[in-house]
Protein backbone atom coordinates (compact mmCIF):
# COMPACT_ATOMS: atom_id res chain seq x y z
CA UNK A 1 0.00 0.00 0.00
CA UNK A 2 2.91 2.68 0.92
CA UNK A 3 3.99 1.90 -2.74
CA UNK A 4 1.02 2.36 -4.18
CA UNK A 5 1.28 6.06 -1.85
CA UNK A 6 4.51 6.64 -3.19
CA UNK A 7 3.45 6.16 -7.18
CA UNK A 8 0.54 8.94 -6.74
CA UNK A 9 2.82 11.07 -4.74
CA UNK A 10 4.48 13.59 -7.49
CA UNK A 11 0.88 14.09 -9.17
CA UNK A 12 -1.23 14.42 -5.56
CA UNK A 13 1.44 17.05 -4.13
CA UNK A 14 1.33 18.82 -7.22
CA UNK A 15 -2.43 19.49 -6.58
CA UNK A 16 -2.98 23.00 -5.77
CA UNK A 17 -6.59 22.68 -5.00
CA UNK A 18 -7.00 21.58 -1.43
CA UNK A 19 -10.60 20.75 -2.10
CA UNK A 20 -9.60 18.80 -5.05
CA UNK A 21 -6.48 17.31 -3.00
CA UNK A 22 -8.93 15.83 -0.76
CA UNK A 23 -11.32 14.50 -2.98
CA UNK A 24 -8.24 12.37 -4.73
CA UNK A 25 -7.27 11.77 -1.15
CA UNK A 26 -10.65 10.53 -0.07
CA UNK A 27 -10.44 7.71 -2.96
CA UNK A 28 -6.75 6.84 -2.56
CA UNK A 29 -7.99 5.74 1.00
CA UNK A 30 -11.36 4.04 -0.23
CA UNK A 31 -9.40 1.60 -2.73
CA UNK A 32 -6.61 0.78 -0.51
CA UNK A 33 -9.05 0.72 2.53
CA UNK A 34 -7.17 2.99 4.63
CA UNK A 35 -8.00 6.21 6.07
CA UNK A 36 -7.69 9.28 4.89
CA UNK A 37 -5.52 10.33 7.99
CA UNK A 38 -3.59 7.57 7.05
CA UNK A 39 -2.47 8.81 3.70
CA UNK A 40 -1.80 12.52 4.60
CA UNK A 41 0.65 11.15 7.50
CA UNK A 42 2.35 8.95 4.83
CA UNK A 43 2.43 11.98 2.52
CA UNK A 44 4.01 14.02 5.31
CA UNK A 45 6.94 11.07 5.70
CA UNK A 46 7.72 11.06 2.42
CA UNK A 47 8.17 14.67 2.20
CA UNK A 48 10.70 14.27 5.02
CA UNK A 49 14.52 13.78 4.38
CA UNK A 50 15.62 10.14 3.30
CA UNK A 51 17.24 10.12 6.83
CA UNK A 52 14.84 11.37 9.06
CA UNK A 53 14.04 9.06 11.52
CA UNK A 54 10.37 8.98 11.02
CA UNK A 55 10.72 7.41 8.21
CA UNK A 56 11.61 4.16 9.64
CA UNK A 57 8.17 4.62 10.89
CA UNK A 58 4.92 3.98 8.53
CA UNK A 59 1.90 2.07 9.73
CA UNK A 60 0.95 1.18 6.39
CA UNK A 61 4.27 -1.15 5.67
CA UNK A 62 6.91 -0.02 8.55
CA UNK A 63 9.49 -0.04 6.53
CA UNK A 64 11.31 2.71 5.10
CA UNK A 65 12.23 4.03 1.60
CA UNK A 66 15.34 4.84 -0.01
CA UNK A 67 14.55 6.66 -3.38
CA UNK A 68 12.10 8.84 -4.40
CA UNK A 69 8.79 8.15 -5.61
CA UNK A 70 8.56 6.80 -9.26
CA UNK A 71 6.32 8.05 -11.82
CA UNK A 72 3.40 5.53 -12.38
CA UNK A 73 3.08 3.79 -16.20
CA UNK A 74 -0.05 2.14 -17.44
CA UNK A 75 -1.08 0.26 -20.57
CA UNK A 76 -2.49 1.95 -23.37
CA UNK A 77 -5.63 -0.34 -22.76
CA UNK A 78 -5.75 0.92 -18.76
CA UNK A 79 -5.95 4.14 -20.05
CA UNK A 80 -8.45 3.81 -22.31
CA UNK A 81 -10.60 1.98 -19.87
CA UNK A 82 -9.46 4.71 -17.56
CA UNK A 83 -11.09 7.36 -19.61
CA UNK A 84 -14.17 5.34 -20.22
CA UNK A 85 -14.94 5.29 -16.24
CA UNK A 86 -14.03 9.22 -15.78
CA UNK A 87 -16.06 10.39 -18.77
CA UNK A 88 -18.16 7.58 -19.18
CA UNK A 89 -20.69 9.54 -21.48
CA UNK A 90 -17.65 9.81 -24.29
CA UNK A 91 -16.55 6.48 -23.27
CA UNK A 92 -19.96 4.97 -24.22
CA UNK A 93 -19.31 6.32 -27.76
CA UNK A 94 -16.30 3.29 -28.12
CA UNK A 95 -17.92 0.64 -26.17
CA UNK A 96 -18.67 -0.98 -29.32
CA UNK A 97 -15.75 -0.45 -31.14
CA UNK A 98 -12.55 -2.38 -29.17
CA UNK A 99 -12.40 -6.57 -29.41
CA UNK A 100 -12.17 -7.77 -26.07
CA UNK A 101 -9.53 -9.93 -27.37
CA UNK A 102 -7.22 -7.21 -27.37
CA UNK A 103 -7.54 -6.58 -23.34
CA UNK A 104 -5.67 -8.49 -20.96
CA UNK A 105 -8.17 -10.50 -18.17
CA UNK A 106 -8.15 -7.83 -15.51
CA UNK A 107 -8.72 -4.85 -18.01
CA UNK A 108 -11.32 -6.91 -19.66
CA UNK A 109 -12.64 -7.48 -16.59
CA UNK A 110 -13.52 -3.35 -15.89
CA UNK A 111 -14.56 -2.75 -19.62
CA UNK A 112 -17.04 -5.56 -18.86
CA UNK A 113 -18.34 -4.52 -16.29
CA UNK A 114 -18.21 -0.61 -17.48
CA UNK A 115 -20.30 -1.54 -20.67
CA UNK A 116 -22.62 -3.50 -18.30
CA UNK A 117 -23.45 -0.54 -15.94
CA UNK A 118 -23.83 2.28 -18.53
CA UNK A 119 -26.22 0.15 -20.00
CA UNK A 120 -28.74 -0.90 -17.50
CA UNK A 121 -28.22 3.04 -16.14
CA UNK A 122 -27.79 5.09 -19.22
CA UNK A 123 -25.05 6.63 -17.48
CA UNK A 124 -24.83 9.31 -14.61
CA UNK A 125 -22.66 12.23 -13.60
CA UNK A 126 -18.79 11.06 -14.14
CA UNK A 127 -18.65 10.61 -9.90
CA UNK A 128 -21.55 8.13 -9.43
CA UNK A 129 -21.12 6.31 -12.25
CA UNK A 130 -17.44 5.96 -11.20
CA UNK A 131 -18.44 4.33 -7.75
CA UNK A 132 -21.03 1.88 -9.24
CA UNK A 133 -18.60 0.37 -11.76
CA UNK A 134 -16.19 -0.15 -9.00
CA UNK A 135 -18.33 -1.06 -6.15
CA UNK A 136 -18.99 -4.07 -7.89
CA UNK A 137 -15.53 -5.10 -8.97
CA UNK A 138 -13.44 -7.63 -7.03
CA UNK A 139 -11.46 -5.52 -4.52
CA UNK A 140 -7.94 -5.51 -6.30
CA UNK A 141 -9.57 -4.86 -9.90
CA UNK A 142 -11.18 -2.17 -7.79
CA UNK A 143 -8.42 -0.86 -6.68
CA UNK A 144 -6.59 -0.70 -10.00
CA UNK A 145 -9.65 0.82 -12.24
CA UNK A 146 -8.83 3.42 -8.88
CA UNK A 147 -5.56 4.00 -9.90
CA UNK A 148 -5.77 4.59 -12.97
CA UNK A 149 -8.65 6.83 -12.65
CA UNK A 150 -7.03 8.96 -10.40
CA UNK A 151 -4.17 9.13 -12.65
CA UNK A 152 -5.85 10.61 -15.57
CA UNK A 153 -7.73 12.80 -13.09
CA UNK A 154 -4.50 14.53 -12.34
CA UNK A 155 -2.28 13.99 -15.17
CA UNK A 156 -4.63 15.22 -18.50
CA UNK A 157 -6.60 18.06 -15.53
CA UNK A 158 -9.59 19.36 -16.12
CA UNK A 159 -10.04 18.84 -20.29
CA UNK A 160 -12.62 19.45 -22.54
CA UNK A 161 -14.54 16.38 -24.10
CA UNK A 162 -13.31 16.88 -27.66
CA UNK A 163 -9.85 16.48 -26.16
CA UNK A 164 -11.02 13.37 -23.92
CA UNK A 165 -12.56 11.88 -27.39
CA UNK A 166 -9.41 12.50 -29.48
CA UNK A 167 -7.16 11.01 -26.57
CA UNK A 168 -9.20 7.78 -26.86
CA UNK A 169 -9.32 7.45 -30.52
CA UNK A 170 -5.62 7.53 -30.26
CA UNK A 171 -5.23 4.61 -27.53
CA UNK A 172 -8.17 2.83 -28.87
CA UNK A 173 -5.71 3.04 -32.46
CA UNK A 174 -2.64 1.73 -30.61
CA UNK A 175 -4.96 -1.22 -28.32
CA UNK A 176 -5.46 -2.47 -32.01
CA UNK A 177 -2.21 -2.21 -33.73
CA UNK A 178 -0.91 -3.51 -30.51
CA UNK A 179 -3.56 -6.41 -30.78
CA UNK A 180 -3.09 -7.55 -34.53
CA UNK A 181 0.86 -7.56 -34.02
CA UNK A 182 0.34 -9.81 -31.26
CA UNK A 183 -1.93 -11.78 -32.95
CA UNK A 184 0.03 -12.28 -35.98
CA UNK A 185 2.80 -13.47 -33.94
CA UNK A 186 0.78 -16.27 -32.44
CA UNK A 187 -0.36 -17.70 -35.69
CA UNK A 188 2.71 -17.26 -37.33
CA UNK A 189 3.89 -19.57 -34.15
CA UNK A 190 0.97 -22.02 -34.77
CA UNK A 191 1.34 -22.11 -38.48
CA UNK A 192 4.98 -23.11 -37.83
CA UNK A 193 4.02 -25.77 -35.34
CA UNK A 194 0.93 -27.24 -37.80
CA UNK A 195 3.64 -27.43 -40.70
CA UNK A 196 5.67 -29.80 -38.07
CA UNK A 197 3.36 -31.85 -36.85
CA UNK A 198 1.80 -32.53 -40.18
CA UNK A 199 -1.62 -31.00 -39.42
CA UNK A 200 -3.17 -29.62 -42.84
CA UNK A 201 -6.67 -28.50 -41.54
CA UNK A 202 -5.15 -26.92 -38.81
CA UNK A 203 -2.79 -25.14 -41.48
CA UNK A 204 -4.83 -24.21 -43.96
CA UNK A 205 -7.38 -23.05 -41.12
CA UNK A 206 -4.50 -20.72 -39.11
CA UNK A 207 -3.94 -19.76 -43.41
CA UNK A 208 -7.17 -17.78 -43.69
CA UNK A 209 -7.65 -16.69 -39.92
CA UNK A 210 -4.01 -14.70 -40.52
CA UNK A 211 -4.97 -13.66 -44.32
CA UNK A 212 -8.08 -12.03 -42.82
CA UNK A 213 -5.76 -9.85 -40.47
CA UNK A 214 -3.95 -8.59 -43.16
CA UNK A 215 -7.14 -6.54 -44.26
CA UNK A 216 -7.34 -5.05 -40.76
Amino acid sequence: KRKVIMEFFPFLSAIKSGIAKDNYIRRLANSLQLTERQIYDEFANLKLPQAHPARLHSDISGSASSSNPPTKKFQAEELFVGFMMEYPRIGAMFKDKISEDYLSSDTKAIYKQFCDQYNSSGGADNDSFFKSVVSVLPHELAKRASLVSLYISEFYGEIGEDLVEREMKFLLDRIIKDGIYKKRRFLHQRITDAEKSGGKDDYKGLIVELDALGNL
